[in-house]
């Protein structure tokens, strides 16, 4: 089996010296790069996969409750974050990204993968926050050299987004390294929890409208 990490071998020998070399590595990350079964990615050549045209206005008229939903949170997180390097995502339950606010060209924008369109599911592009939290549906904290690129000096925080207990899509706030503290993940956690009943009020709305129909 190939791992996205050329160096990286199966032996726990080899991954006790690799925690050594990189302390700053959590078990979380170890347990996906052990158990990566995708033969054809390499952290040191990613290949962001993009929906065409086509396909991306078909997600977004498919998820237009949930953009138009998450939208103001996105936002009011960007302003939180004035003055601080940013990228704020929002994800289907695919990992296909929806829409961005922030600034993701000074990250490098699409041509290191962050725009619209394209897809950041685990299967594609190896660990990072919203994938990663879609693969574990829960909310994960991904630090640096944890992403599965190897080259991205991001701290990432990944919160599944449910509506009726499914989860339908995924917030994500990246910040450099630099930048990273435990309250962005509780600002993740507190807007995906008020979209999530944003939502739900709105289904009810709709369920009751119906009924009158």
């Amino acid at each position: 089996m190939k791992h996205g990490f050329p160096f990286l071998e199966e032996s726990e020998k080899f991954f006790r010296s690799f925690v050594k070399k990189y302390p700053t590595i959590r078990p979380v990350a170890l347990e996906v790069w052990k158990s990566h079964e995708e033969p054809d990615i390499d952290s040191n050549k990613l290949y962001y996969v993009f929906l065409s045209k086509r396909e991306l206005k078909q997600k977004k008229l498919k998820n237009d409750y949930l953009i138009d939903a998450a939208l103001p949170y996105m936002k009011y997180i960007s302003k939180v974050l004035t003055g601080i390097p940013h990228v704020i995502a929002l994800a289907d339950h695919e990992g296909w990204i929806l829409e961005l606010c922030g600034t993701p060209v000074m990250f490098g924008g699409v041509g290191v993968g962050i725009g619209i369109g394209v897809s950041w599911s685990e299967k594609f592009v190896g660990k990072n926050g919203v994938g990663t939290a879609l693969a574990k549906e829960r909310p994960v904290l991904v630090y640096g050299i944890e992403h599965y690129d190897i080259k991205y000096r991001l701290s990432s925080i990944g919160a599944p987004i449910r509506n009726n207990g499914e989860i339908i899509g995924c917030l994500g706030i990246s910040v450099p390294v630099e930048d990273a503290h435990p309250a962005r993940l509780a600002l993740a956690l507190g807007c995906v929890c008020s979209l999530e009943k944003d939502i739900a009020l709105k289904n009810n709305q709709q369920l009751g409208q119906a009924r009158i129909n």
